[in-house]
């Protein structure tokens, strides 16, 4: 069976399914050459980060309601338990 390795795209043949690296980056990677992530990074961070925000803002669907939360659970719970009887 043939893959494709992940790192560096090379086609390598292989015997177990699960394998995704071709034996040359398999030992770089076991032997702590490892490589290096190469990520394009945007030249103006903080506008970046902003936009990023922004958004998650408009993504995000905000339901909880806070104010009033506790007066509605002890008023759900007093609902659930009924009356109490004080008399024997």
């Amino acid at each position: 069976m043939e893959h494709e390795c992940i790192y560096c795209g090379q086609i390598f043949e292989h015997r177990h399914k699960g394998k995704k690296i071709c034996p040359d980056c398999e030992r770089a990677v076991k032997h702590g050459l490892g490589y290096l992530v190469r990520v394009d990074t945007p030249e103006d961070t903080d506008a970046y980060q902003r936009s990023i925000r922004q958004k998650n803002i408009e993504a995000y669907q905000d339901t909880i309601v806070a104010e009033g939360y506790a007066d509605r659970q002890m008023a759900r719970t007093l609902e659930r338990a009924g009356k109490i009887k004080t008399t024997l």
